[in-house]
């Protein structure tokens, strides 16, 4: 149902989850009509429709060949030379990298009199 609307939501729920999904729907003061239902129950029947028929998959092809790069192949987890990695600035022996704080005061700065 959509705000201001009325109509049937429908939540399905693993028997694993019932008492969880019990609490919160007290905690927000919805009240529900809890129905046990399988695949095969009239419920699910009336809201999906009948059950379509199995279709057996295409096969998988094998993917289009990319053209050949002139840049260097980094996939196996080699860094470029020259630079950060792209994957965040650590430096490279590992550690942290360290940041100059942004205020003066901050950095042991003095002010004259």
């Amino acid at each position: 149902a959509r705000a201001g609307s009325d109509g049937d939501v429908v939540t399905v729920v693993l028997p694993e989850q019932r008492k969880d999904t019990q609490q919160l729907l007290r905690k927000a003061g919805i009240t529900v009509r809890p129905s046990d239902v399988h695949a095969d129950s009239a419920e699910v029947h009336s809201l999906v429709g009948e059950i379509a028929p199995l279709r057996s998959t295409a096969p998988k092809s094998a993917p289009p060949a990319r053209p050949a790069s002139k840049r260097p192949d980094y996939s196996s987890g080699q860094q470029r030379r020259g630079g950060p990695s792209r994957s965040g600035g650590g430096s490279a022996s590992g550690a942290p990298r360290r940041r100059r704080p942004r205020n003066p005061a901050q950095r042991g700065a003095t002010t004259g009199g």
